[in-house]
């Protein structure tokens, strides 16, 4: 309380209570701030909110206990190659690879030219690198091995309407070094041998799948027997209720039928060349486990034997299921959890070859635990993504260091002096230039072309350079000169590939003439543009580049003649090998290059104001999206070497794209068209005002605002043609999709068409989300809306 005196002249006093200070109101801010304004800000979002995580949470654990307990990953994890090249030939995998360690090189260049990312990225990317580095050898070191089951005896055991009898002998594959372990299956109910888990055999797995049946019986007659006891049922239901307890046997376990771990398993181990006795012993119920070090890396033969007629079930480590796959150089045999491969033959007894341990007859039983989940399957995928992704990160910060060091070593013009990532943006074009066209040559390959004329192609390229270079120094008193002399070379290396002067001609006259004309051309506008940048170089720089250019030229073309080496460095592969995530992306990535031009010159015919010209446009724009997309490619696959015999001989990966290109040009159009008529006709009219033909208007004022209105639908376009390529499955091409066919159709892995089609559903939306996400980018970054100049 405070006591004042009133300031008025009848000086009174006034007693008041002090107000009393309320702390500041607390802040919500970062994730919390946002929950509230976007979750929580009204009742009904509450609900909704509420509401939307219980589902999530239900799909998300529902599919977690189903991939970690259930699901056969080792469909994805055997057959990695498949999914990512189909059928490509194994010892030119490496031009596979190549061509993604080219492409991520671009990938990280275009990254530095135009995307600024955000300062955490370094640091996931290294998190990410160390993981997949560390994690795979760290799981494998601290999940224990996966377990197998083996059955041992003589007995027929029953399953359904078949039998099966433990195999006597049985072959394995192990490394040097490696300690296997057996011992009884401790099973002192039917409950605890139908919950066994494990890689089983058929004799082991009939064992469980008997408990199993006694315990859906039992389950069976006790339900029964609760509705009958129950009020609920009508007359007739109980009646079928009763007459179906009545007929209701419930099998015998196979605990008694057997005689289950009632008596010893002997067990040897041997060596299959000299049937030298390794280890031997003897395992019991409650006993000590038999435990072997293996001597060498091969094939070892497991004995094992039981007195009587009883059966022995036997819990293994060590002793993993292994996968036969014919190659060129004959049977191989790998082990499907680290693969450990074998390439000598499968032992034999007696001249007859023995049954081994294969994945086909030793399928996983049971539930899996989440350790196990982590050896079988996490360890092994996340090993194969170590190898993939770690030197395509590696390469992809290579090229954006390599944008880096351009844009720091380029003169940039006066009007560029801000921005550092120019040299990078004008180079990207060449850039990507050179990766799609030596990508191209490593994936089709080059039949019938030998070093020399490899190195003459590499020989053409670095003349354009030279002819870039030498446009710079075309004012000088020996620019001149040296451009007549460098035509008069690329003339001479013309007329020795032809064979003219050698007087054996090698091909058609037109053929070299237009040779000839076609990198005159390339070299002509390359000389251009180096004319247009003359002052960016210093003349020291001009010579020295000049020097290498030449230096280079002469090497790759006198160093395959003086060698004398011969064959082909690159020779041809058959289209129909490709397959799988290569084919997809060759024909997205082909039609998308190939129908943009198309499309915009559709676009632009259609808005023609010749009719002739417009008829056609509009015509063909109609026709193609009038029809699904299916029906183009079984044109191209079947109608057009009807109209056309001479076009039987092209392959069906190259019809299929063709199809693709000429139905995505037409959608092309069709948003192209929707950019144009966005764009006021007032900038036509200016355009005209300062003196700009028609196509200059199209090329620097209508087109480039049109296309930044429409990247949305351009970018939906493409996600779309990429899902498309789907398609080629049901006309015989091996895609992504139609590889999965080809999957599950191992004897392996029937059945498993759910762990299939959620894989490559995961691969599809990583790659569309990467274009979505690389559009959003584009239209934060300005692009996608007017400048104000």
């Amino acid at each position: 309380m405070d006591t004042t005196t009133d300031p008025r002249p009848f000086g009174a006093t006034r007693v008041h209570d002090e107000t009393q200070l309320r702390p500041p109101p607390v802040r919500a801010s970062g994730a919390l701030a946002w929950m509230r304004k976007n979750l929580f800000a009204t009742p009904f979002d509450t609900i909704v909110t509420v509401v939307t995580v219980g589902i999530l949470f239900w799909m998300v654990s529902g599919f977690l206990a189903w991939g970690i307990s259930q699901a056969n990953w080792l469909v994805v994890t055997r057959n990695f190659r498949l999914f990512m090249a189909g059928t490509f030939p194994i010892e030119s995998m490496w031009r596979v690879e190549l061509t993604a360690l080219l492409c991520a090189l671009g990938v990280g260049f275009s990254i530095y030219a135009y995307l600024r990312l955000p300062r955490w990225v370094p640091w996931v990317l290294i998190a990410l690198a160390a993981m997949l580095v560390i994690v795979p050898p760290l799981l494998f070191a601290i999940t224990p091995p996966a377990p197998s089951l083996l059955a041992a005896g003589d007995a027929a055991i029953a399953s359904g309407t078949v039998t099966e009898t433990p195999n006597r002998q049985l072959g394995f594959t192990g490394r040097a070094g490696e300690t296997i372990s057996l011992e009884m299956f401790t099973a002192p109910d039917d409950g605890v041998l139908a919950g066994a888990a494990g890689f089983s055999d058929r004799a082991s797995a009939a064992l469980i799948n008997g408990s199993r049946a006694v315990l859906r019986a039992e389950a069976r007659q006790v339900e029964l027997e609760n509705q009958l006891a129950g009020d609920f049922l009508t007359a007739r239901q109980r009646t079928a209720a009763g007459d179906e307890l009545g007929g209701l046997a419930i099998p015998e376990s196979p605990l008694e039928a057997y005689g289950v771990n009632q008596q010893a398993v002997q067990i040897r181990l041997l060596n299959p060349d000299s049937g030298e006795v390794i280890a031997e012993g003897s395992v019991e119920l409650g006993g000590a486990p038999f435990t072997a070090v293996l001597p060498y890396d091969g094939w070892y033969i497991l004995d094992k034997s039981v007195d009587g007629g009883a059966v022995g079930l036997l819990r293994t480590t060590g002793i993993e299921p292994v996968i036969e796959r014919g190659l060129t150089s004959g049977l191989v045999y790998t082990r499907v959890l680290d693969d450990f491969t074998v390439v000598q033959p499968r032992p034999k007894v007696d001249g007859k070859e023995i049954p081994y341990v294969s994945l086909t007859d030793n399928q996983w039983q049971g539930l899996r635990s989440f350790t196990q989940y982590l050896h079988i399957f996490a360890a092994p995928m996340l090993g194969m993504l170590a190898r993939g992704l770690l030197p395509l990160m590696a390469v992809g910060v290579v090229g954006w260091g390599l944008g880096w060091g351009l844009g720091r070593i380029a003169p940039r013009p006066e009007r560029e002096r801000s921005n550092p990532r120019w040299a990078a943006q004008r180079a990207l074009f060449p850039v990507w230039v050179v990766v799609l066209g030596l990508s191209s040559l490593l994936l089709v390959g080059l039949s019938g072309f030998g070093p020399v004329a490899v190195g003459s192609v590499l020989a053409r390229f670095v003349w354009v350079g030279w002819m870039y270079f030498t446009g710079m120094a075309f004012d000088r008193a020996w620019g001149k000169p040296l451009f007549g002399l460098l035509i008069i070379m690329a003339l001479f290396q013309s007329l020795v590939e032809g064979g003219v002067l050698t007087g054996r001609l090698g091909g058609d006259l037109t053929s070299l003439i237009i040779n000839f004309i076609f990198w005159l051309a390339i070299g002509g506008y390359a000389a251009r543009r180096g004319a247009a940048s003359r002052g960016l170089l210093s003349t020291r720089r001009q010579v020295w580049a000049i020097l290498i250019c030449a230096g280079l030229w002469l090497a790759l073309l006198l160093i395959p003649l003086l060698t004398g080496t011969s064959g082909e460095p690159l020779p041809a592969i058959d289209t129909r090998r490709w397959g799988g995530l290569l084919l997809t992306a060759v024909i997205t990535v082909v039609a998308l290059v190939a129908s943009f031009p198309i499309g915009i010159l559709l676009a632009l015919g259609r808005r023609s104001s010749l009719p002739l010209v417009r008829g056609v446009c509009t015509a063909y724009i109609e026709l193609v999206r009038g029809v699904p997309l299916i029906t183009v490619l079984f044109m191209a696959m079947l109608l057009v070497p009807l109209l056309n015999p001479a076009l039987a001989s092209v392959e069906n990966a190259f019809r299929a794209i063709v199809g693709f290109t000429l139905f995505s040009a037409a959608y092309l159009a069709e948003n192209v068209r929707g950019g144009l008529q966005s764009v006021p006709p007032e900038q036509e009219e200016a355009g005209r005002a300062l003196g700009l033909s028609g196509w200059q208007i199209i090329m620097l004022i209508t087109l480039p605002q049109a296309l930044r209105a429409v990247i949305p639908a351009l970018v939906g376009q493409c996600i779309s043609l990429f899902k498309d390529t789907s398609l080629v499955a049901l006309v015989g091409l091996t895609d992504l999709t139609g590889i999965s066919k080809g999957v599950i159709s191992q004897a392996e892995y029937v059945g498993l068409q759910t762990e299939v089609y959620v894989f490559i559903s995961v691969i599809y939306f990583i790659f569309s989300y990467a274009m979505a996400y690389v559009s959003r980018r584009i239209e934060a970054s300005g692009s996608g809306k007017a400048r104000r100049l």
